[in-house]
């Protein structure tokens, strides 16, 4: 299993693209919990060309990609092959079409992905694929050298720990008392899991399954910065599911997005009524239930619960 946490500010300089022109960079790196580099991003923006590209390198393999493409080719350079697909499209909302190229290769052991996009009208194709022949040409001369980001011995310690039975992980006393007693009835197959790094989390996951539904229970104690939406209970227009009809990008207002998908409430503002109005229709029959609860010693309890009714709901997560 893969674990990620974002690098401490790295200085990084790509002299073929700066060079060319006044951009403003950013870079940041993404690590492994051992340490290991996973991929390295930086991105520069130039306004005064009307230019933005982004490049990733990956040791060992190609950057990860999650689309898919059908006009993508793919050329020699130096006798390399180089992948890659240009795209006309308003990038900016000025209605004028603009210029997007990507290429992807191998550069010895180091993936490269570099997308340049230009926003200058009529030459922003012939700016955009200058720019990505460039990098292409200037890297595959050069090379990649990644030297002491291939490692950060700054990431803290990783722990993981799997459990078989709810007995097991009640042993983490930290824990235990945000866990219920007893396994959920007529759930069968059960699984938990422990993930802490100092800093970073410290995060124990209970989760029983039946056919279709699952009852997952997951306790964040306060390591590093928890993330969570607050909602205000005397404001049902933040978490009531009642109020908002499938899909619910058409009829949740932008503002109560974050509360309504999974909001969090106060231990000593969680009611039955609250946990009635989180419930939804699940696809496969039944209720469905999703919130979280902030505990005054700073612990977060998040609950997902298919196949229960409210009041099982609410027997699982009153404090």
């Amino acid at each position: 299993m893969q674990k990620l946490v974002t690098a401490p500010e790295t200085d990084i300089v790509v002299c073929a693209i700066v060079g060319t022109g006044d951009f403003f960079l950013s870079g940041s790196a993404l690590y492994d919990g051992e340490g290991e580099l996973l991929w390295l991003t930086l991105k520069g923006d130039s306004a005064a060309q009307a230019l933005s590209f982004t490049l990733t390198l990956r040791p060992g393999e190609l950057p990860f990609q999650c689309g898919l493409y059908s006009d993508l080719e793919t050329t020699h350079v130096n006798g390399t092959p180089v992948t890659g697909w240009s795209r006309r499209e308003d990038l900016n909302g000025d209605g004028v079409p603009d210029a997007r190229c990507v290429s992807e290769f191998m550069a010895g052991e180091v993936g490269v992905r570099f997308e340049a996009a230009c926003t200058a009208g009529e030459d922003s194709m012939d700016a955009a694929a200058w720019y990505s022949a460039l990098l292409v040409g200037q890297t595959l001369s050069g090379g990649v050298y990644l030297g002491d980001l291939l490692t950060n011995g700054e990431v803290p310690a990783w722990r993981e720990e799997t459990f078989s039975c709810l007995e097991q992980a009640r042993e983490q006393a930290a824990f235990a008392p945000y866990l219920p007693e007893t396994d959920i009835p007529g759930y069968g197959e059960f699984y938990a899991a422990l993930s802490y790094q100092e800093g970073v989390r410290d995060r124990l996951s209970v989760h029983w399954h039946r056919g279709y539904d699952d009852v997952s229970i997951a306790v964040s104690l306060p390591e590093g910065e928890l993330s969570y939406a607050l909602a205000d209970p005397d404001r049902p227009e933040e978490y009531d599911l009642r109020l908002y009809p499938i899909p619910w990008s058409e009829s949740v207002p932008e503002e109560h997005r974050d509360t309504v998908s999974m909001p969090a409430f106060r231990a000593e503002d969680l009611t039955p009524a609250v946990v009635e109005a989180r419930g939804r229709e699940h696809d496969t029959g039944g209720m469905t239930y999703s919130f979280g609860v902030l505990h005054p010693s700073g612990a977060l309890v998040e609950y997902r619960c298919d196949g229960l009714t409210a009041e099982q709901v609410w027997a699982l997560a009153a404090p």
